[in-house]
């Protein structure tokens, strides 16, 4: 399908701008009460080799964003665009689906997306 591996992301909401957007999820971000002063701590986090993030820049305007956990199970499934404002998770392991093909992962999209990818496999 056109699937890269990339580093780790995850869906952070911007304050300032009102956007959902997927951000690098390498640092844990902590505060600590110590000698009368809050701090804030910074440490790398660290994210299990059979775990796999990958990135489908479908266009220039729309990124798909799939988290594989144990090398073989699709935990989650995001889509990032101009068109719906931000991220919007269009699939979480809890739901009933089983994955047989390529096409099953295309279903889930949004028709105007579907559409166009379709259209992207059959003439390319």
């Amino acid at each position: 399908m056109g699937f890269k591996q990339c580093e780790f992301r995850k869906p952070e909401y911007d304050y300032k701008t009102g956007i959902e957007s997927m951000v690098l999820d390498n640092v844990e971000k902590s505060s600590e009460y110590i000698n009368g002063k809050w701090t804030k701590i910074e440490k790398e986090k660290k994210h299990p080799k059979w775990d796999k993030f990958y990135c489908l820049k479908f266009s220039e305007q729309i990124t798909v964003w799939m988290y594989i956990e144990r090398q073989s199970t699709i935990k989650y499934i995001w889509i990032e665009g101009t068109f719906k404002k931000g991220v919007e998770n269009i699939y979480s392991y809890g739901k009933p689906l089983q994955f047989n093909s390529k096409n099953d992962i295309i279903n889930l999209f949004p028709k105007e997306i579907k559409r166009d990818f379709i259209l992207n496999s059959l003439f390319s």
